[in-house]
């Protein structure tokens, strides 16, 4: 029995060596249905070998390795291979035949059962080997599950007595074929799953885009493996770089002395190592080839695997990059207008040299400082807020420079300036930032200053001109009439005395015609006398020589001269009470004033009207005033009276005319002595002129305006033919 169960065994073994070798190639190119029909079909197959060489036990009865192929088709090929391996086991069985033929189909049933039952052990544990002691305790399993096969078509007798007579060899039998077929099988799918991986990394590796090289760890790290980047880069293939040394130092990996090519390591001590190559006819490789060791689990180092990566892309980059940067900077520190960028945080990290000229702070003093120091404190907080604003606008890219503006800007020294400032946001490291340019606008806005008031000038004195203009048509339009109108009186009534056409006797009409003639021709002379004294204080030919001065005095000397003519139109002249205030005034001046003031009055007053003449003084200031009862001045035209040859507006049937320079002559006059004109229109009527100059206690404050032009020598006589006026 022993002999047949040795030989039993190594045609199990034989049979399944030869039908593995066989089904390896083809198990490569299946996919998982027809795989697991290959190995049932396989495990079939070995079943039926060891079916056709039984061991004979007693009465006749046969026993095989068979356990082993049905367990493991079961296993390894899941249910569809454990039913094809029971089919063609099951045949093989009943061509055998024999009284325990039925308990022989339930046996191979059984096994491949439990091959099916121990694959969703496998599944579920996640246990990926069973090894020796496992297969074990499957074997015994199959055996104790299989023992009831031995009473189909036996009685209990006899089946215990087959027992007892083969156990020994059921047993070990079972085991040896499940130990022999499923280590067999495992260690062949370990091998074949260990080549996919190999296969599947080796793939991986050469797709790589870094070449990938593997060497031993001994002192000439010969090469046992490199990728295809590998051989790319190094110009070599693989067959020549196995088994050469990957020691970058020697260069031998990378150098083709016939074709010239050469190579530089850079820190050929260091972790990383770059290598500069020399290509002959083609252009420089840059690569950079790191050294990782690989340990074994007991710690030992057993190889070093070798990354090279081309980087002469990168290089060139950086070099544009560097380049770029260079010329940047060129730019930057030769650009004549100061450069500010800041980060998010308003914090300065740009200051080129203008910027450091303008503001008066070295860049290693103000970089990583807030901008607000280059701010004046009054303007820092509202500044804070608008940069705020801008930089929470979103931007993807840099735009045109915006925002263009002239602020106050801080110097170290802390004096101000006016600044040009432009914008433009940008992003760097994914948070936006500002570029500021900004310049020097002192100058400017002193010149821009300049020609806004020189702009000003002109206007006033083109204003100034237009008025002289409108001044010159009114004067013209004034004297025409008003000089027309008496030159007609005097040679009407002179032609008439001259031509004798009235009779002799007729004296009274003569000498009437005599006054009128000499009427006409007071008002001729007084016309022109206003026209001189105008011209003569423009031109500062009107001395004024400011002293103390009653101005009560001054008040009755003129209401002397004017009664004459108050009392030819009834007009009665008040004079309050007087006010013993003295003034700091020319008193020929002053008198001229208050005589133009009063004829205007008397000749704008109806008859029989009362003209007021008052003064008063409050300690700081003395003021004269005469009240019309006439019919006042529009209100539109009161803020111009004083202007040259501007008529009042006031309109009365029985006045004469006049030049429209009565109270210009008195503004004048009344500025230059350092006081003013007040014109007033009561709701009652009339109009109210006052003049108001300072008292002497006041005037003493202030130095004496003398003006020391000589007359003209016409003065006497325009002087003596006005006093005349009111003779």
């Amino acid at each position: 029995m022993l002999i047949p169960f040795i030989s039993n065994i190594g045609l199990l073994c034989a049979a399944a060596a030869l039908i593995f070798a066989i089904s390896w190639r083809l198990n490569a190119r299946l996919g998982r249905p027809a795989r697991s029909l290959l190995i049932g079909g396989a495990m079939g197959l070995i079943a039926v070998l060891v079916i056709l060489s039984p061991i004979y036990v007693l009465d006749g009865s046969t026993f095989d390795t068979r356990a082993g192929p049905m367990m493991a088709a079961g296993l390894f090929a899941g249910p569809l291979g454990a039913i094809v391996a029971a089919l063609i086991g099951g045949a093989a069985r009943i061509h055998v035949g024999g009284s325990a033929a039925t308990g022989g189909l339930i046996g191979l049933a059984v096994f491949a059962a439990i091959g099916c039952v121990a694959r969703v052990y496998l599944i579920r544990s996640g246990v990926h080997a069973l090894g020796p002691g496992r297969f074990t305790l499957l074997g015994l399993a199959a055996s104790a599950a299989v023992v009831p096969a031995f009473f189909v078509g036996h009685s209990l007798h006899e089946g215990i007595a087959i027992l007892e007579a083969t156990w020994p060899v059921f047993l070990g039998g079972n085991l040896a074929g499940i130990l022999v077929v499923g280590l067999a099988t495992e260690e062949l799918f370990r091998n074949k799953h260990h080549e996919i991986e190999l296969q599947i990394k080796s793939h991986a590796l050469d797709c790589a885009s870094v070449g990938v090289a593997i060497s031993e760890a001994s002192d000439e790290a010969s090469a046992v493996y490199v990728n295809r980047k590998y051989e790319e880069l190094t110009g070599r293939r693989a067959e020549d770089l196995l088994g050469t040394p990957l020691d970058p130092t020697t260069a031998r990996p990378f150098t083709d002395i016939r074709a010239g090519n050469s190579v530089e390591v850079l820190e050929p001590n260091g972790p990383i190592q770059t290598l500069h190559i020399r290509r002959t006819g083609d252009t420089d490789l840059w690569c950079t080839l790191i050294r990782s060791p690989v340990h074994d689990p007991d710690g030992q180092l057993t190889h070093f695997v070798w990354i090279l990566e081309d980087i002469t892309e990168r290089v060139a980059f950086q070099h544009e990059i560097a380049t770029a940067r260079d010329r940047l900077e060129v730019v930057l520190h030769s650009a004549p207008d100061a450069i500010i960028t800041l980060d998010a945080r308003q914090r300065i990290r740009t200051f080129n040299d203008a910027a450091e000229r303008l503001f008066g702070w070295p860049a290693a003093e103000i970089i990583g400082k807030p901008l607000a120091m280059l701010l004046p404190e009054n303007l820092r907080h509202r500044h804070e807020s608008l940069a705020a604003g801008y930089l929470s606008e979103s931007v993807d890219r840099p735009g045109p420079m915006t925002g263009m503006r002239i602020v106050d800007a801080l110097r170290r020294d802390g004096t101000t300036f006016p600044a040009h400032v432009t914008l433009a946001q940008f992003v760097e490291d994914g948070s936006p930032s500002v570029a500021a340019i900004a310049r020097d606008m002192s100058e400017f806005v002193a010149v821009n200053r300049s020609l806004e008031k020189v702009t000003k000038e002109l206007g006033e004195q083109l204003r100034i001109a237009h008025a002289a203009n409108n001044a010159k048509s009114r004067f013209l339009a004034n004297m025409s009439h008003e000089l027309r109108t008496p030159l007609n009186a005097v040679i009407g009534f002179s032609d008439i005395m001259r031509r004798k056409m009235l009779d002799a006797g007729d004296v009274q009409k003569y000498i009437d015609y005599a006054e009128d003639i000499h009427t006409s021709g007071l008002h001729l002379l007084d016309l022109i006398n206003d026209v001189l004294d105008m011209a003569r204080i423009e031109h500062g030919a009107y001395p004024i020589s400011p002293s103390a001065v009653e101005i009560d005095t001054v008040i009755d000397s003129v209401l002397a001269s004017a009664s004459v003519l108050a009392a030819a139109r009834q007009q009665n002249l008040v004079r309050p009470a007087p006010s013993r205030g003295i003034a700091w005034i020319d008193e020929r001046a002053m008198r001229q004033c208050i005589l133009n003031l009063l004829s205007n009055a008397i000749k704008f007053s109806p008859v029989g009207a009362s003209i007021t003449v008052a003064a008063k003084c409050d300690g700081e200031s003395v003021s004269v005033s005469v009240a019309d009862r006439g019919p006042g001045i529009p209100s539109d035209m009161i803020s111009r009276i004083g202007e040259p040859f501007l008529a009042s507006g006031r309109d009365r049937a029985d006045c004469t005319g006049g030049t429209g320079l009565g109270l210009a002559i008195v503004k004048t006059l009344a500025e230059q002595m350092n006081g003013n004109l007040r014109i007033e229109c009561p709701l009652s009527g009339g109009t109210v002129a006052t003049l108001t100059f300072p008292s002497v206690e006041i005037a003493a404050e202030r130095p004496a305006q003398v003006v020391a032009v000589p007359q003209p020598a016409t003065g006497e006589l325009v002087g003596g033919a006005r006093s005349s006026r009111y003779r």
